[in-house]
């Protein structure tokens, strides 16, 4: 096998051993995630870092605040990318404080519009609003999911890209099998992370 194939199968595990899942890319620059308080596992930090890059760009929305928002935007501030980050939470305790902390720990909150409140009340304020990029971490039950993919998924652009963590929940596995055929490819795939891309509807 020649490297590239070899970083085309291997570009997030230390011991260059195949991850769980796959990526169809090349690994563009990289940087350290490691002190970003996120909720994410070895290679989903690095796949969601790459995601506003095989995007192109804004605008992003991140349904779920928190580690994702600053590695997503430090993601648009580091490739020299356009477009706002919008990112939604419900926040009913302490941790929303902790998150704007570390937004203005690492730079981004200029480049951050943070909403405060529930996912489907929000969408009235965005329902003319189209995004290159769409990251589901919100409410993982089926019913909270699929009602976040039904409202904010046909507003990603063709060759836009919809991500969902935490697939390896069945809630979350039932409303990508349902939601996300047959409009859209799985181009990425890292643990409990997956990406696809909308294609172009044929003619």
């Amino acid at each position: 096998m020649k490297r590239d194939d070899i970083r085309l199968l291997n570009p997030y595990h230390k011991g260059r051993a195949l991850p769980v899942g796959l990526l169809r890319y090349l690994i563009p620059k990289q940087r350290d995630l490691s002190s970003i308080d996120a909720q994410l596992e070895h290679g989903e930090r690095e796949l969601m870092y790459h995601l506003p890059l095989l995007a192109g760009g804004g605008p992003v929305l991140n349904l779920g605040d928190g580690g994702s928002t600053v590695i997503l935007a430090l993601s648009l501030i580091d490739h020299e990318l356009q477009g706002e980050l919008v990112s939604i939470d419900s926040y009913v305790d302490g941790w929303r404080l902790v998150h704007e902390r570390q937004r203005a720990q690492f730079g981004v909150t200029e480049r951050v519009r943070f909403i405060h409140n529930s996912t489907a009340n929000v969408y009235p304020q965005l329902a003319s609003t189209y995004f290159r990029l769409l990251f589901i971490d919100a409410d993982h039950s089926y019913e909270g999911c699929k009602r976040d993919a039904q409202l904010y998924v046909p507003q990603v652009v063709v060759d836009g890209l919809v991500s969902f963590h935490d697939v390896n929940q069945e809630g979350v596995d039932r409303v990508i099998r349902e939601v996300m055929e047959p409009d859209w490819d799985l181009v990425a795939w890292v643990n409990r992370l997956k990406v696809f891309r909308r294609r172009a509807k044929s003619p």
